[in-house]
């Protein structure tokens, strides 16, 4: 434990981040995101939008609603009000509807879908990162350039998340964290990946491209944090985009090395990452992206979705932990496998159950949704089962006398 205290730069950053995921969880705690857009009309802040899956989408507030007081003081005084043209992290709020002068309390209701997404998810992913990263900072014998990069890729890929929550509450802190951790969490990552490539002869990214790449990231730090505070409005989409964007850029540039390397040690490794990094996006493009372009309706939200980008760090982490012992064709052939396995049943199930209950296109999101979770858990209970069969096979079936009983019917 003593050799942690070696590497003071890392253990800043990691304790950086552990005050940073611990100030964003208590503000989400403490505030319920509201979802109200306000604008001025007659000398009154009127409600022209409410944001769906909020706390005042839950509320008997409607647009043109006028706001009366916020915490006990006009509407005016407040900062975000004035910054952001939203009103956020406030306790109570005063409105005015038809006449009547109504007072609500921000609170979260009991099992409240907020606190799930909000909180429970992004905490879930940002301690995996920070195990992930801690474990690296601790175990590991020697730590390279290339491993540093891992640990700072971690730390700002696990606070992504949750800053992105905390962000639609309209914290200044968050905005900056949000512009930081998704830009330069595809930078530490791409600089991670040649730094652990660079005995080949092909270079995962020339220098010069790097240096693009460092220069790029700066200014979209400085756009991101510009949109978040000039037309925060947009920050939500923005958002969704450069992710999008920086995810696409990711893939380019592994699978322009794998095809390169189909021939090198690397290939195979390569390749596992490749794989984990298209599973964790299809949610997010099949469940979110396309039906919201489509029918302006996702099918589950894109808070879900973000927990499928673990997927990433826990494949480089086991790899890590497993080294050669890790399989890397067989795990490969079982998802082939078990997913073909798991998209037949699921089409069965699912036209099985359209002709017994008669669904119609009505509730055709509904379907999709239900063959969704049905896929996904078909394909993990097959995991599961490959995992239990290997490892209970010894106990409830001994090799010697299974030898001794087909070699005593073979003979007689």
């Amino acid at each position: 434990m003593i050799r942690v205290f070696k590497y003071e730069y890392q253990l800043i950053v990691t304790l950086l981040s552990l005050s940073l995921f611990s100030y964003f969880a208590i503000e989400i705690m403490l505030y319920p995101r509201i979802g109200i857009e306000i604008e001025h009309q007659e000398n009154h802040l009127v409600i022209n939008n409410i944001v769906k899956n909020s706390w005042a989408a839950e509320q008997d507030l409607a647009v043109g609603d006028i706001i009366e007081k916020i915490d006990g003081i006009l509407p005016d005084d407040n900062s975000n009000i004035s910054l952001y043209g939203a009103t956020e992290r406030v306790k109570k709020i005063t409105m005015k509807k038809g006449g009547t002068i109504e007072e609500y309390k921000v609170e979260y209701n009991p099992y409240d879908k907020q606190l799930v997404y909000h909180l429970f998810l992004p905490t879930v992913f940002y301690l995996t990162c920070f195990f992930v990263a801690t474990y690296i900072l601790i175990r590991a014998p020697y730590l390279n350039a290339g491993t540093k990069d891992l640990i700072y890729f971690l730390h700002c890929l696990g606070m992504s998340y949750i800053s992105i929550m905390a962000g639609l509450r309209k914290d200044s802190i968050a905005y900056i964290v949000v512009a930081i951790s998704l830009t330069y969490s595809v930078v530490f990552f791409i600089k991670f990946m040649d730094m652990f490539t660079k005995n080949l002869k092909i270079r995962f990214i020339t220098k010069t491209k790097l240096i693009y790449i460092n220069i790029i990231a700066f200014i979209l730090v400085c756009l991101t944090i510009f949109i978040y505070l000039k037309y925060n409005d947009l920050s939500t989409s923005y958002i969704i985009l450069l992710s999008s964007v920086l995810f696409l850029l990711t893939v380019y540039v592994l699978f322009r090395f794998y095809f390169k390397s189909r021939k090198s040690y690397y290939f195979k490794f390569i390749r596992v990452i490749i794989m984990s990094t298209i599973i964790s996006a299809m949610p997010f493009i099949f469940l979110f992206l396309i039906p919201n372009l489509i029918n302006y309706k996702e099918i589950i939200s894109v808070e879900t979705t973000a927990i499928f980008f673990l997927l990433v760090p826990i494949c480089i982490f086991y790899m890590i932990i497993e080294g050669k012992i890790f399989d890397y064709n067989y795990v490969i052939h079982r998802v082939q496998y078990y997913a073909l396995l798991s998209i037949c049943l699921t089409g069965f199930i699912v036209i099985l159950g359209i002709l017994i209950f008669h669904n119609t296109s009505d509730n055709i999101l509904d379907v999709i949704r239900f063959a969704g979770i049905l896929f996904v858990s078909l394909m993990l209970s097959c995991f599961i089962k490959d995992y239990l069969d290997f490892k209970l096979r010894k106990k409830l079936y001994h090799s010697q006398k299974n030898y001794q009983f087909s070699l005593h019917r073979f003979l007689h």
